[in-house]
């Protein structure tokens, strides 16, 4: 399937563009066939079986000792990557913008730093994900506005202006964007579109806003062109004349994640988890807050669905 894949996307004009996505995918692949000792087998129906009936089907197969978690994730993302091998020649199929704002206050910290759940902690939540063992993740660039109206510009290779992504998200933000490139990266984050909630269970929710862009879009134009388009609705409430579209709007709600962090070191984080795209719901002891989102995301990629990607995403620039 990976061979007819690469012959359509190279038969395409900008095929020159397209020779590292194929070698990629190609890499992707092979990693996690040895990951797991072989790999499950030659389309995304046998790797979501395989998905479903580990450790029974897979575990024992394996050439080094795995645990769950990396099983899942290996197997999901081949899963992920079989199923939108139609998508190689398509060039927004490799890149994603989210922009992240928050509903509501949605800005709480803790004394010595970002509290998770709240937007800092979630865009650098997406910003270091990435596909199982790869070092590089899936972050390119990326803009965010402070509570202080100042935009830092960040990246994953910083060049003069820019800042790390943990450096610019050091502190409380009111709108992040991130543009995020990797094979088949669009189609793993389509479902993030939409309403997360978070709540620690000593606090408040914390409600945020997530749309998710196909392609990538300049982040700091799109901090500037939301920004403009929250001050133009403002002014039309204050006149009473015809509303434009509310860039803030409440979305669907996509997931709700509940936690009790760790009351001392090497304990597990306590999550209960309702990801309302699958059905899912689950009381998990996992590493980290952002373990639970992950999990969610592996069985969403695991699950039969059509082979073209994109799901709620809008083309890049359009309006959510």
């Amino acid at each position: 399937m990976l061979r007819e894949a690469a012959a359509a996307a190279w038969a395409r004009p900008e095929a020159g563009e397209l020779t590292y996505v194929v070698d990629r995918v190609g890499v992707r692949l092979r990693h996690l066939a040895g990951v797991l000792g072989g790999a499950p087998g030659a389309t995304a129906a046998d790797w979501a079986d395989a998905a479903r009936a580990w450790p029974r089907a897979v575990g024992a197969a394996t050439r080094r000792a795995l645990d769950r978690d990396d099983a899942l994730a290996a197997l999901a993302e081949g899963a992920l990557i079989q199923a939108h091998l139609g998508d190689l020649a398509d060039p927004d199929a490799h890149a994603v913008t989210l922009s992240l704002t928050g509903v509501g206050h949605a800005g709480g910290t803790f004394a010595d730093g970002v509290a998770p759940g709240s937007l800092a902690w979630l865009a650098g939540a997406y910003a270091a994900a990435g596909w199982l063992d790869d070092v590089g993740g899936w972050l390119d660039v990326g803009a965010a506005r402070r509570l202080d109206g100042s935009v830092v510009r960040f990246a994953a290779e910083p060049g003069k202006g820019e800042l790390t992504w943990s450096d610019a998200l050091s502190r409380p933000v009111s709108h992040v964007v991130v543009v995020l490139r990797d094979v088949a990266v669009r189609a793993a984050l389509a479902g993030e579109h939409g309403s997360h909630v978070f709540q620690s269970l000593a606090g408040e929710p914390e409600i945020l806003r997530v749309e998710v862009i196909a392609g990538a879009v300049d982040p700091v134009a799109r901090i500037a062109e939301h920004r403009a388009r929250v001050a133009a609705f403002e002014a039309a409430v204050d006149g009473g004349g015809e509303l434009p579209a509310n860039p803030e709007r409440l979305l669907p709600v996509v997931r709700r994640l509940g936690y009790r962090p760790p009351l001392r070191a090497g304990e597990p984080w306590h999550v209960e988890l309702e990801d309302f795209a699958t059905g899912w719901s689950a009381a998990l002891d996992v590493r980290s807050l952002a373990a639970a989102m992950h999990q969610a995301w592996w069985l969403r990629w695991s699950l039969r669905a059509p082979t073209s990607s994109g799901g709620g995403a809008p083309a890049a620039g359009g309006a959510p």
